[in-house]
């Protein structure tokens, strides 16, 4: 496991248009395991790839801190479609 690097603005990167995830692969499911440890090291409740340089569709969530850690078994085989402020 991994703390990345997290980019802040006005990095342009934040900017770009991310690319939507095809396949769970062994890679996404460790990137979403380094996003975790990098989320809980920063003590945050969310951080997204892109604040971490990846240009993917992917966010990580906890907003439940009383429960045990996230562990990267939990990650579903498919993602459904949310759909969010396109602003």
């Amino acid at each position: 496991m991994t703390i990345l690097p997290i980019i802040v603005a006005p990095d342009p990167l934040l900017r770009q248009h991310s690319l939507p995830i095809k396949e769970i692969t062994n890679d996404i499911r460790t990137l979403v395991t380094d996003m975790f440890e990098t989320m809980y090291a920063s003590n945050g409740v969310g951080l997204s790839a892109v604040q971490v340089g990846v240009l993917k569709r992917l966010i990580v969530v906890d907003v439940d801190w009383g429960s045990s850690r996230f562990a990267v078994e939990d990650v579903p085989a498919v993602v459904p479609p949310v759909k969010g402020n396109p602003i």
